[in-house]
C-alpha cells in the first residue's frame, strides 16, 4: 500500500440527471462527451467475468502514475478480486462500467457501496496507457453517476491518492469537491 497521503471526494448526486436506462446516462454537470472512441468501442456494465481483463487495465493504467506499487499482474488480479469480493464494500456492478474494445478493457469506473458512510463509492477509476486523455474516463464516470442518480442515492464519494492528477482533475471536472 502506497504511503501517499489520499483525499476524500464528495459529490451531491441531487443536481445530476437519472436517465431513463444507464446505457442512456447523461453526462453530470460540467462532464465533456466522449469525442472519439476508438473504432468498435462499446461501453457496457461490468460483470464478474471481466475480472482478468480488468487486472491487466490495472497493471497497466497504474504502471508508473502515483498509484503504482510495482505490483504484478498476480497482484492486480487479487485487488480486483477484493473489489468483486465485498472488500470495499458491495460491489454496485450496475454502476460500474467499463468500455472495451474487442475482449480489451480500455477504461472502468468500479463501483462500491462504502458502508462506514452508507453511500456509493468510486473504488476504481482507471484508463489503459494507451486510452488516455480522450474522454472515456469522463464518459464512464458520468455513466456511472447517472446510472447511481437513479438508483436513488444522492451523494457518492471517492478517494483519490494526493498528487493523482489526472484523477483530481477528471472528479473535480464531473464536480466532486474534496471533502475537509
Amino acid at each position: 500500500m502506497t504511503d501517499t497521503p489520499r483525499c476524500e471526494y464528495r459529490l451531491d448526486l441531487t443536481h445530476v440527471d437519472a436517465p431513463d436506462t444507464a446505457q442512456s446516462a447523461s453526462p453530470a454537470a460540467g462532464a465533456r462527451h466522449l469525442a472519439n472512441p476508438p473504432d468498435g468501442a462499446v461501453m457496457r456494465e461490468v460483470r464478474a467475468s471481466d475480472a482478468s481483463a480488468l487486472a491487466e487495465l490495472m497493471l497497466d493504467a497504474y504502471s508508473g502514475t502515483t498509484d503504482d506499487e510495482n505490483g504484478t499482474l498476480d497482484d492486480a488480479a487479487a485487488e480486483v478480486h477484493r473489489f468483486l469480493d465485498g472488500e470495499y464494500g458491495d460491489p454496485m456492478l450496475g454502476s460500474s462500467f467499463v468500455c472495451e474494445s474487442g475482449e480489451r478493457i480500455l477504461s472502468a469506473v468500479l463501483t462500491s457501496h462504502w458502508c462506514e458512510r452508507d453511500t456509493p463509492f468510486i473504488c476504481f477509476a482507471m484508463t489503459s496507457t494507451a486510452s488516455k486523455r480522450i474522454g472515456l474516463g469522463t464518459a464512464l464516470l458520468s455513466r456511472a453517476l447517472s446510472a447511481l442518480r437513479a438508483t436513488g442515492a444522492s451523494e457518492v464519494r471517492a478517494v483519490i491518492t494526493r498528487g493523482n492528477t489526472p484523477s483530481e482533475q477528471l472528479f473535480m471536472r464531473t464536480g466532486f469537491e474534496e471533502v475537509k
